[in-house]
């Protein structure tokens, strides 16, 4: 649910930024699909990874937690 719901979230930012009905409000996203896509599967791939070790740590709560 989590990557379908990073998906969902650049897609609907595309199509707003697309059509000229708002802008991103995250700096670090920038304005260009290639920065999008870079800093957003970046930062996930991050947060998986962490998880990823908590859980192999016991650390469960806090893996789901980071997700």
């Amino acid at each position: 649910m989590n990557a379908a719901a990073a998906v969902w979230d650049y897609q609907t930012t595309r199509h707003f930024l697309d059509t000229h009905r708002g802008s991103e409000g995250n700096p670090l996203m920038g304005q260009c699909r290639a920065q999008e896509l870079g800093v957003g599967s970046s930062l996930s791939a991050l947060t998986y990874l962490a998880a990823g070790k908590l859980k192999e740590q016991g650390e469960g709560d806090f893996a789901f937690g980071a997700l």
